[in-house]
């Protein structure tokens, strides 16, 4: 299976925009035209999504991104599996092995354990990797909620930190500070390209039409 002629031009555009954005950085409004190209989506009862192939791509892309930087978590927290256990639990659910209710009843502790370890300034980089694992979670249960609900033209700034889809949470903690900081600009560049040009290919081609 090849990629589309569609992704194909917009992986073109997005690489462009990278290596000329002044900051490195991959805005919003061109990640969700990548998402836009992996397939529909469908809503179903509760906000709740339908496991399509295009959300089956845009779970694999996000997956992909936590596992670049599983390491930070691995180094702050190594006996802690949470965040993998997220990923695994995703899996399972679009592929019907366990239900909406049993996601939540088992990470709910996680995320308050997040939200307590947010304040100490040496975690931060692990928190948002972890941050990013729910993140995974919630395209699971309810597709890219930015690229349903969302509007075109907003940027990552313009929502707030718990709304951040997967891989702006995993920019941040790859290149070890936010767009906002202009600081790690290379870094920052560097995942993004590997976003553009591995990950987007590999997550469209794991699922044929």
């Amino acid at each position: 299976m090849a990629l589309s002629e569609e992704l194909l031009n917009v992986l073109e555009l997005t690489r462009k925009e990278v290596l000329y954005h002044p900051n490195g950085e991959l805005i919003l409004p061109l990640r969700r035209i990548i998402w836009k190209t992996f397939g529909a989506f469908e809503i179903k009862e509760k906000y709740r999504a339908s496991s399509t192939i295009g959300l089956k791509r845009r779970l694999k892309l996000a997956t992909m991104c936590v596992e670049k930087v599983m390491n930070i978590w691995n180094e702050a927290f190594p006996n802690d599996k949470r965040p993998m256990r997220c990923l695994e639990i995703a899996n399972k659910y679009v592929t019907g092995k366990t239900n909406y209710e049993s996601i939540w009843n088992e990470m709910s502790h996680f995320v308050t354990d997040l939200d307590n370890k947010g304040g100490e300034e040496r975690y931060y980089l692990a928190v948002t990797v972890g941050r990013a694992a729910i993140s995974v979670l919630n395209v699971a249960i309810k597709d890219e909620s930015i690229l349903v609900y969302g509007n075109d033209s907003r940027l990552d700034s313009d929502y707030d930190a718990y709304d951040w889809d997967t891989s702006f949470c995993v920019a941040i903690a790859y290149s070890g500070s936010g767009p906002w900081e202009n600081t790690n600009i290379e870094k920052r560049r560097e995942f993004w390209l590997w976003y553009i040009n591995e990950a987007v290919p590999e997550a469209y081609m794991a699922f044929a039409d």
